[in-house]
């Protein structure tokens, strides 16, 4: 025999920070519920209400409310089950908003792009000049070309570059 399931989607904070508003939880009314259970209740005139069921010395039921925003509740079980419905949480699940796939590729790739165009490093830029080392240093800190250090590491932006080797040729 299958246990009959329903979604439902919280829209209350009382269980917060155990499942947060907004999360689907899978939940049955068949089973009854045990001290501990997170549970729906459905009165008959109002809201859902989210809360974790305890069962008090006195036998009285508590439905408990997991912050301080949000009010706890004492009844019987039988007045619980006259004037509304009880369902046991049995899952959650909790989607949180993403990009799609296609869409995050695509800006990893301009991202990369990016800086694979606009910078050189220092070995390519001294290619490029066909100068050596001491006098790639001293372009670099006259500030001529334009470059950033990142560590021990140059990077070279290719527009000051081409700028220079423009300038050399007039």
């Amino acid at each position: 025999m299958a246990i009959q399931k329903r979604e439902i989607t919280v829209t209350e904070k009382a269980l917060e920070p155990i499942i947060p508003v907004g999360a689907t939880v899978v939940c049955s009314g068949k089973i009854s519920p045990e001290p501990g259970d997170f549970i729906v209740y459905f009165p008959e005139n109002g809201i859902p209400l989210f809360r974790k069921w305890r069962v008090l010395k006195d036998h009285a039921i508590l439905l408990e409310a997991q912050n301080k925003d949000s009010d706890s509740y004492r009844s019987t079980e039988e007045e619980l089950k006259k004037r509304g419905k009880i369902y046991v949480i049995l899952s959650m699940n909790k989607t949180f908003r993403s990009l799609p796939e296609e869409v995050s590729e695509k800006a990893e790739d301009v991202a990369a792009s990016a800086v694979a165009e606009d910078f050189l490093t220092f070995p390519e830029a001294m290619a490029i000049l066909k100068v050596k080392r001491t006098r790639m240093y001293e372009l670099l800190q006259s500030g001529t070309i334009k470059a950033s250090k990142l560590g021990r590491l140059w990077r070279i932006e290719r527009s000051s570059l081409n700028e220079f080797i423009r300038g050399c040729r007039k």
